[in-house]
């Protein structure tokens, strides 16, 4: 908000995009923080980590491979996904369930799913996806026919699944909570000329 002020103030091009962190597990940034940003500057975003390093492709569901870059520790942590490694039970569970809605109601991947997920939210412009193979990356483009089949229903039950919406920011003027951009929970119809409007 601030770099937006400083360029109105004197006449400079403002930002138009931000690199953000987002996918099933990590929301707050796009759904909440910039909630300000995509409302009033229609502000776009390169997202980064869509399978947050695999995990969100259920690559680690049968444990972690001892030549997996998670064994590998950086100042005593394991890489990025310390996240889910405190959380790994709840989440393999949440991921079973979302392979089962992948495979049985919409013939894809998970990965696919994941990245279609993502792909529904009006507020993300572009998906950077880190492919160490040919493979994957033409698995991964093949979202691009998963998000077609998203409809209402099926968002609904993955946000059951996921649990994970975050909380809204508090309006000071009345107190209350405003709504995140994508909240189908409470209603709010996110997919803005999305496949079910």
């Amino acid at each position: 908000m601030e770099a937006y002020k400083i360029c109105d103030k004197l006449n400079l091009i403002p930002p138009i995009v931000e690199q953000t962190h987002y996918n099933l597990m990590t929301r707050d940034w796009v759904e909440r923080e910039y909630r300000d940003l995509f409302a009033r500057y229609k502000m776009g975003t390169t997202v980064w980590s869509p399978l947050e390093s695999g995990v969100l492709a259920g690559r680690y569901l049968n444990g972690i491979p001892e030549d997996s870059r998670f064994n590998i520790k950086h100042d005593g942590a394991s890489t990025d996904i310390k996240p889910y490694l405190d959380h790994k039970k709840e989440w393999d569970e949440k991921l079973l369930k979302l392979k089962d809605i992948a495979e049985k109601k919409l013939n894809c991947s998970l990965a696919q799913l994941s990245l279609a997920w993502i792909l529904v939210n009006p507020d993300v412009s572009t998906i950077i996806l880190g492919a160490s193979r040919v493979s994957q990356l033409e698995e991964n483009v093949k979202a691009l026919e998963v998000y077609k089949k998203l409809d209402k229903d099926i968002l609904l039950e993955i946000e059951k699944i996921l649990d994970n919406v975050p909380k809204g920011e508090i309006d000071h003027r009345d107190w209350k909570e405003l709504p995140t951009r994508r909240n189908m929970n409470l209603g709010v119809d996110y997919i803005k000329g999305g496949p079910f409007n």
